[in-house]
């Protein structure tokens, strides 16, 4: 498994709340969405994923 992050920086900004809206769909990550690549199948959250590379959304 590989995450490949790039991590937003705030500068004393707040995000959540202001920024971006709680209950929307949010990309993790800065400028671009952070990604996890899974060389072979697994188990992530209690699921079963397919091999393959992932980007990361959340819900704040």
């Amino acid at each position: 498994m590989k995450v490949s992050y790039s991590r937003p920086f705030l500068n004393g900004r707040e995000i959540f709340g202001k920024k971006e809206p709680y209950g929307k769909v949010w990309r993790l990550g800065a400028d671009e969405s952070t990604e996890i690549k899974f060389y072979q199948d697994a188990t992530f959250g209690g699921k079963k994923v397919k091999a393959g590379t992932y980007s990361l959304f959340a819900i704040p």
